[in-house]
């Protein structure tokens, strides 16, 4: 079971990364405790080829969050912005 303090880091990545699903899970067999963020929006083309990950996996909440940060700058660089309509 994580302790208070993982629990805190762990709502504090879910908020500073809202573009993330972030899980729990454990390993069958070892019984080892890891991470799992998953992005929720839909992985295009673009963002792929620029580096983002659909799911990152790590054993540490500051592994996790480093990953994280790396993720959201890629998502940031690849983004594809809606070109603006005018309307008539």
């Amino acid at each position: 079971m994580y302790s208070k303090a993982v629990a805190r880091q762990l709502a504090t990545l879910r908020q500073n990364f809202p573009g993330w699903d972030i899980y729990r899970f454990r390993v069958r067999g070892s019984g080892q405790i890891g991470l799992l963020a998953s992005l929720r929006r839909p992985l295009t083309d673009q963002l792929r080829a620029g580096g983002v990950c659909r799911f990152i996996y790590r054993f540490d909440v500051g592994e996790l969050a480093a990953a994280l940060t790396t993720q959201a700058e890629r998502v940031r660089r690849n983004r594809v912005e809606r070109p603006l309509t005018r309307a008539s």
